[in-house]
């Protein structure tokens, strides 16, 4: 694939997420859920374009949403906990098992 081709598709998962959290901040009962959505769209950016381009999208929308989102709680949550747990399952299910 292009690398204006991945360039593409990763502004445009990162507008969706985006747009994902932003749902979250209007909806405050669902927001942990939603927050969730925004980290599967992360999951298939990395299965798609690379885990490079995940980290990136993973910064560009964690950025956005703490910059555009009016509920800051959102944004905080998926900076730290729903946002990283792609990165983190792919780089432990790359790593060998000890047991």
């Amino acid at each position: 694939m292009k690398p204006t081709k991945k360039i593409t598709y990763s502004a445009l998962f990162t507008a969706l997420s985006v747009a994902i959290l932003s749902l979250a901040s209007l909806f405050e009962v669902a927001d942990l859920t939603i927050s969730m959505f925004a980290s599967a769209i992360l999951l298939l950016a990395m299965i798609e374009l690379g885990d490079r381009y995940g980290f990136m999208i993973y910064a560009a929308t964690s950025f956005l949403s703490l910059l555009l989102l009016p509920s800051k709680f959102i944004a905080a949550v998926y900076l730290v906990f729903t946002g990283l747990y792609p990165l983190i399952k792919r780089f432990f299910d790359k790593t060998p098992r000890l047991v």
